[in-house]
Parts: C-alpha cells; sequence; structure tokens
C-alpha cells in the first residue's frame, strides 16, 4: 500500500505555487480534529499548523468511509518534505496513517493527506502535541509508566561512548503497549508494537533521546516498567582497590543474575505461574527471600517476583534468606486459551513463556527434575509483527517447543522511515536479520524467510525499499524428544546511500 511519493509531493507544490488551497483544507490547531474528503477534484488536501522549535507533534489521518487508504506527508515552513508516511505502525486499521515529528524550527508547517492506490473516501485529521498531558520525565535509572493516563515521554541521556540498553516489562504479561523512540535530533528510530518485554539498545550519542509510550488501545490498564542498563563502551579502570570489579551487583546485597541465558520471572514458585518479566544476561535483580529452591526478588518498580535458583547464580550475603510463602497456585495453565492468528497483527501479543531449560543445580538446591517429569513446553500465542526503522534496531523474542507445545511461531516484518523515493536519501535500505537460538534442541529450529530456510547462528539479509520492504519470519520446531528453544530475531535496517 505504498504511494507515488514524489506525486504527492509535485501536486502539493502546484497547490503552494498557485495558491489554490482547498475548501475544506485550513488552519488546524493542536488538539483539534478536521474532517475531509480526497475527491478527483481535491485528490490532495492541505492544512496548515503553526509550530514551533522543540515540539513533538503526533498527526493522525483515519478513513470515514470504505475504500479510502490515506496517506500523510508534513513540509516545513519552507516547503521542504520532512516526514511521510501510508500505514500507521500504532494503528489495528490497515489504511489509517500516522506519523511523529520533532520540530526543529518556528514557523508554519504543512500537511498533505492523499491517497494511494488512487482510492478515494473521507478522513479525520488529528493534530496533537507528543505527550502533552503528561510532559517528559528523565530516566533516573527505572521508571514506572502507567498506561491508564494516556501516552507518556521519558527522556534517556544518551552515551556518546557506546550503547544504552533500555528494558521495557509490561505487567500484567498481556498487556499491549507500543513505543516510539527519537534520537536527539527528533528523527525516530525504533517503533516496537505488542511486545512483553524487550530490550532496545540505544545507539552512541551526545544529548537525550525521547521515548514515547502508551497503550495500543486507548484506556488499557496496565504498568510498563523502563530501566536503564549498563553502557557497553569499556568501563572505567578502578581507582581503588575496595572495589573487586567495576560493573557488576553490589556487593552488600544478596542478588540474583542469569546462570546461561535468560531467565523468567514469574508470579511464583512454579511454571505453572504466570511470567512477570525477563532478567537478561548481565542483569541482576535484588533477592529478599526463598522458598523450594526458588528466590523471591525484587523487579525494578517494586515489583515482587520468582526465579528458579537452578538457573541463576547469587550474589553477595545469602547464607540467611527468609522463608516466603508460595501465592496460590494457578487454577488453569498460564497459556491464553486463543489459537494463533492466521494473519500478522499489529499489537497485543501474549507470549506466556516458560522457564528455561533446567541447568546442573547448585550444590546447595534440590536435584534436577527427574527423567520421568514432563519436559517444558511452549504454550500456544498468537503471530505478531515487528517494524524495522530506518537506522535503527529492533529485538524480538519467544519459545517453540516439539513434540508438544507450540511448533511455530510466525513474524511479520516491515520497516519505517524509508523514503518512498528510492533515488532520494532514504529510499534504500539493507535489512538484516540476525537468527539466535538458545535451550535444548537447537539444531532442530527451522527459521522459513521469504521462501528460504536458514538455522540458528545465521543471518537474513535483504535490500528493501518503501514498495518492497515487507515479509514474515516462520520459526518451526521441526523434531527431536524434548526440544524447547528461546528464539530471538535482532533485525537492523542501515540506509544505502545512493
Amino acid at each position: 500500500m505504498s504511494f507515488r511519493f514524489k506525486s504527492v509531493v509535485v501536486m502539493a507544490l502546484c497547490l503552494l505555487l498557485v495558491g489554490v488551497v482547498s475548501a475544506q483544507g485550513g488552519f488546524i490547531a493542536y488538539g483539534q480534529t478536521m474532517s475531509g474528503t480526497v475527491s478527483d477534484q481535491s485528490p490532495v488536501v492541505l492544512y496548515t499548523f503553526q509550530g514551533n522549535v522543540g515540539e513533538l507533534v503526533a498527526v493522525e489521518v483515519s478513513a470515514t468511509s470504505p475504500g479510502l487508504d490515506p496517506t500523510l506527508t508534513l513540509l516545513s515552513p519552507g516547503g521542504v518534505p520532512l516526514a511521510n508516511n501510508d500505514n500507521n505502525p500504532f494503528s489495528f486499521s490497515g489504511s489509517d496513517s500516522g506519523l511523529t515529528y520533532q520540530l526543529t524550527e518556528t514557523g508554519v508547517y504543512s500537511l498533505l493527506v492523499g491517497s494511494a492506490n488512487n482510492t478515494r473516501g473521507t478522513f479525520n485529521l488529528r493534530l496533537t502535541l507528543g505527550a502533552s498531558s503528561t510532559g517528559a520525565v528523565p530516566l533516573n535509572g527505572a521508571a514506572q509508566v502507567d498506561l491508564t493516563t494516556g501516552t507518556q515521554t521519558i527522556l534517556v541521556t544518551g552515551n556518546p561512548g557506546g550503547t544504552t540498553p533500555i528494558l521495557f516489562q509490561a505487567s500484567p504479561m498481556e498487556t499491549a503497549f507500543s513505543v516510539e523512540v527519537h534520537n536527539p535530533s527528533g528523527q525516530i528510530i525504533a517503533i516496537l508494537i505488542g511486545f512483553h518485554d524487550f530490550t532496545l539498545p540505544l545507539p552512541a550519542a551526545s544529548g537525550n533521546f525521547t521515548v514515547v509510550i502508551k497503550a495500543t488501545t486507548p484506556g488499557t490498564p496496565g504498568l510498563v516498567v523502563v530501566s536503564q542498563g549498563a553502557a557497553s563502551s569499556p568501563p572505567s579502570p578502578v581507582a581503588t582497590e575496595e572495589v573487586s570489579a567495576p560493573v557488576g551487583p553490589p556487593a552488600n546485597i544478596c542478588s540474583a543474575s542469569p546462570a546461561n541465558g535468560a531467565v523468567n520471572v514469574r508470579s511464583g514458585p512454579g511454571t505453572e505461574y504466570n511470567v512477570l518479566a525477563t532478567m537478561q544476561v548481565g542483569q541482576y535483580f535484588e533477592v529478599v527471600g526463598q522458598n523450594a529452591g526458588w528466590y523471591v526478588v525484587m523487579i525494578p518498580g517494586g515489583i515482587q517476583g520468582w526465579v528458579a535458583g537452578s538457573v541463576t547464580m547469587l550474589n553477595g550475603p545469602c547464607a540467611n534468606l527468609p522463608f516466603m510463602q508460595a501465592p496460590a497456585a494457578p487454577q488453569q495453565p498460564s497459556a491464553p486459551t486463543i489459537a494463533p492468528s492466521p494473519t500478522p497483527v499489529t499489537g497485543g501479543e501474549q507470549p506466556t513463556q516458560p522457564s528455561q531449560p533446567t541447568q546442573p543445580s547448585q550444590p546447595t538446591q534440590p536435584p534436577p527434575p527427574t527423567a520421568t517429569q514432563a519436559a517444558p513446553t511452549a504454550p500456544p500465542d498468537s503471530n505478531t509483527r515487528m517494524v524495522v526503522p530506518l537506522d535503527g534496531s529492533i529485538s524480538l523474542s519467544d519459545y517453540v517447543s516439539f513434540p508438544n507445545g507450540d511448533v511455530e511461531d510466525v513474524v511479520s516484518y516491515d520497516t519505517s522511515g524509508l523514503n518512498p523515493n528510492q533515488s532520494l536519501p532514504g529510499g534504500r535500505g539493507q535489512l538484516s536479520i540476525a537468527l539466535v537460538c538458545s535451550g535444548n534442541g537447537s539444531n532442530f529450529i527451522i527459521f522459513r524467510i521469504d521462501g528460504r530456510d536458514y538455522t540458528c547462528g545465521q543471518t537474513f539479509e535483504r535490500t528493501v525499499n518503501a514498495d518492497s520492504d515487507t515479509g514474515a519470519v516462520r520459526i518451526i520446531a521441526s523434531g527431536g524428544d524434548a526440544t524447547y528453544v528461546q528464539w530471538t530475531l535482532n533485525a537492523t535496517l542501515t540506509r544505502i546511500n545512493n
């Protein structure tokens, strides 16, 4: 559903040059919604608004009549195209358009509403100031976002010497939320939709990144904990011998960290409990109690969870941890009962992730499960969508198992930020998707992408443009007696300079 950007711009400039303004267009203010019609007489509708430098504006166009596929273009006060969109990645409708942009000068900006594939019909146009209801809050280690309060913005200080990992965790786990990340220059570098928890590495930069968080469905209850990880640049030399290591958990508290790969944090001591968060490699949570080989940890934001001792390492003074009573076990398995959707969805992925495969137990822990116990299985979940931003990256992870459980996951991929005119800067990009696996039976995992099969550890690469940038990744557990694998897609989109 891409559109002819060059044609739209040419028509828009013609309107500006001859001074013809459609009667249904005109001036629009922040917080206002206006209606219009794309017709044979008015194939492009022109609106203007007063903008100020530094403002983060959000524009949404939704079709109000069947058949219209609206497009949207933002022009600078000098008439230079700044951003454009055909399909809004934050909308469940396949025909809406929208964009967010941080203004770099003060003046009168123009909005052009057109259509893709020569479609016609009516629409609503809404202009808002990004996160105007809550303002921007600096991220000082961790922050808790209440989705019921509307769109919220967090400022993250960039690290010029290396990347800065930012972890997003939703509670409850079925909460559907969207994240839009702008670099210090105001450009969108990441759009993430419909995930339970994920880590986004912010690139090296000076200044503040703007992170916009909102529920995919307005008014949806839920919390999103945002926490900042350690920068990937080498640590500075330690000036005193009293500190044993420059990076790691503090020595004066008991903490847990993953022993081998990411670890699920659950609502109780067992795989029948819901997953609340994921503790990534290099991350640690404070331990406040124990019960039968499980530890009670504090998730950033003040949330309490449980991790299995067989897949974690303890650090610090952990000899006298208090016994903590386990919560009542769920009456039903934690997996959602919905069947996988036959088509990709843009939000609301609900991965109920079982814990990591059992590792050899520590000497002070109970022995590992016997061979008679059932192997872990991946519960069914919905298909999901991955939007890879130009000059940005995104990661997505879930589980498959064989012969029981969820043997196949489907992830549709798309891109954002590509210039629809291939001859202009940003018109083409190199899409790379690294295929990572961990767990039992990784040799039985197949990644089927665009008709070809790949295996764990390989990388899929493709040159894309705005007219050819979509596809799907099918992750298949093809065999094994007790295959249980966590797969991860690490996708990047690098512009190709013409």
